[in-house]
């Protein structure tokens, strides 16, 4: 069954006429190395693009093949071939050929570096993180946007004779004290933005802000607030630790919002006040929380419903991303962050775990449900789990071993076999290598067999990553969430 998305029309941001003048120069580099970060930029960029895209339309089953070769390029550690090939599909996707495309796979290769993140007065480098071949010696031209203050600055890359993008640097206009954050956004000459990185200028550094928000917590001495203070504590550290990867990615892309629900949190703290708790999150922003399972912290993103009264119960959807992921992969991914926007419009909990951090770990998973219930309003009879791919394996596995916990599950594109009386919808790709059609229709007709109450259902013309569109507004249908 193959369920139409919503149509998202995807911003094509023009050229402005004046450029400013003298475009960077050339330097020498070293070849900069492929992070998660870089290759999870031309994938949300990406998964925009497609965000409006159905099985009829023309060029989808191509796509859906060719970016499952992505993924397994992916899964093999093959960064720099895997960034080049999505880059390549991206510019497939929307409309570009001959030397634009070649461009704008150079410009999606391009990350920019501030030299001083905080400073009102700074300068940005912009690396090529792997070479394009046909752009060999090639001169590319790009944009820096900084937003609608400021004019858009040019940028001249030339190519290596592997067709790499040579280092460029540039000085940035200084901030004013009114304009307290910028985001640098490098466009391609077509207009499409390919990466970006936040500019936050700030008279206290990260460390010197950090101090001043756990001295206004110091005093709190409400027995009933220490989790929450743990809590506070934990996030104030993820700003000043180094980046890790499953722990600082949503920092990276705007510390400003970030500090600011920091501040937010310390005084309702220190007015006595749970900032942590549904009354004070009212649903407007989304929560990145640790949650203690031990001696170790599971991390979550979570988006909490705002409800009427404390007896206004609501069910709780947890979202398990697959390989490759983290916690924030849904608020940002999988359809433009619509598990997130179907939150909102149909007021159900959501909760973003690290997958990782669950494989057959059922007292982890016991953790956030506890949490949830302790915290949240939460409906303990409407307790949904779902996943894809890796999270679909880990879906199966919670069903199995958390039957008494969970209302119904769903396994999208990855799945292990039933074996109890909980619905259970199985979602398949026709064109899927990574976890075969025919691996879901065997489990599917065993677990019928069995007498279990397993739904399969199967996408056609849709591959293992792509599929996520379409199974995510399906997956809230089958548990009853959602009507449309």
């Amino acid at each position: 069954m193959h369920v139409t998305l919503t149509k998202v029309v995807t911003c094509i941001l023009g050229l402005a006429a004046a450029m400013a003048a003298g475009a960077g120069t050339v330097g020498s580099q070293d070849a900069p190395t492929v992070q998660r970060r870089d290759i999870g930029q031309v994938f949300l960029g990406l998964d925009a693009d497609l965000a409006g895209f159905t099985g009829q339309d023309e060029g989808w089953r191509a796509w859906n093949r060719r970016f499952d070769r992505v993924a397994w390029q992916f899964f093999q550690g093959k960064l720099l071939d895997a960034s080049d090939d999505m880059a390549a599909l991206r510019a497939d996707v929307l409309g570009l050929q001959g030397d634009d495309a070649v461009a704008f796979r150079v410009v999606s290769s391009l990350r920019p570096v501030l030299d001083d993140p905080l400073a009102r007065d700074t300068s940005v480098r912009v690396e090529g993180l792997w070479p394009v071949a046909p752009a060999a010696g090639r001169t590319i031209v790009a944009t820096l946007d900084l937003g609608p203050e400021f004019a858009p600055i040019a940028i001249r890359v030339d190519c290596d004779d592997v067709g790499r993008a040579r280092t460029v640097g540039l000085d940035l206009p200084e901030l004013p004290d009114e304009s307290p954050e910028a985001r640098v956004t490098i466009l391609s000459a077509n207009g499409h933005p390919c990466a970006t990185v936040a500019w936050t200028p700030s008279d206290e550094s990260w460390g010197e802000r950090r101090e001043r928000l756990l001295k206004v917590v110091a005093e709190v001495e409400d027995p009933g607030l220490a989790p929450s203070l743990r809590e506070f504590r934990e996030r104030c550290e993820w700003l000043v630790a180094d980046p890790n990867a499953r722990r600082s990615l949503h920092v990276l892309s705007s510390p400003r919002a970030y500090w600011d629900a920091l501040e937010s949190e310390a005084f309702e703290l220190a007015s006595g006040r749970d900032p942590y708790r549904n009354e004070l999150v009212a649903g407007h922003r989304l929560l990145w929380r640790s949650i203690a399972v031990g001696r170790r912290e599971v991390y979550t993103v979570q988006r909490i419903a705002p409800v009427k009264s404390a007896e206004d119960l609501r069910p709780l959807v947890i979202a398990l991303h697959g390989a490759g992921g983290d916690e924030a992969f849904f608020a940002r991914a999988g359809g433009g962050g619509m598990l997130v926007d179907l939150s909102r419009e149909h007021g159900f909990h959501l909760i973003c775990p690290n997958t990782y951090q669950l494989l057959y770990d059922m007292p982890a998973f016991d953790a956030i449900v506890d949490d949830a219930l302790k915290r949240y309003p939460v409906d303990p009879e409407r307790i949904y789990v779902m996943g894809h791919s890796l999270g679909g394996i880990t879906t199966s596995t919670i069903v199995n071993l958390r039957a008494d916990r969970v209302a119904a599950g769903c396994s999208i594109a990855g799945a292990r076999r039933l074996k109890v009386e909980v619905p259970v919808l199985l979602q398949a790709a026709e064109l899927d290598t990574i976890f075969p059609i025919e691996d879901f229709r065997r489990d599917a007709q065993i677990a019928r067999d069995d007498g279990l109450p397993a739904t399969l259902e199967e996408h056609a013309d849709t591959g293992h990553v792509l599929i996520l569109g379409p199974a995510l507004r399906r997956a809230l249908q089958f548990f009853g969430l959602v009507t449309d």
